[in-house]
């Protein structure tokens, strides 16, 4: 499937970008390819060539959803490096100083 001008232009809308007239060629041919192989993909996914494909039963199936007691607090929280009132705690991950 190829992407015209003015779907790009229309997307770009969507988006709320400017597309640079200098690419705008070459971001077409980008996004007609990925379009053609989602294409493919779906024609694969829907294909009854192959005996693998498809959600065939193979003794994997989903089990039942059994309530079941859960671990108890004070013992999880006893093996944790950290913790505190009743919480797992957890160094920061974002730098203060960077934010």
């Amino acid at each position: 499937m190829q992407i015209t001008d003015r779907e790009l232009e229309r997307l770009g809308e969507l988006a709320n970008i400017d597309i640079d007239p200098d690419s705008r060629e070459k971001l077409m041919m980008e996004m007609s390819g990925i379009l053609e192989f989602v294409e493919k993909v779906q024609k694969a996914l829907i294909s009854e060539d192959t005996d693998e494909a498809g959600p065939e039963p193979s003794g994997t199936g989903m089990r039942e959803d059994v309530p079941a007691p859960c671990l108890d607090r004070d013992i999880v929280l006893g093996q944790a490096p950290d913790s505190h009132k009743g919480h797992f705690r957890v160094p920061p991950v974002i730098d203060a100083d960077k934010v």
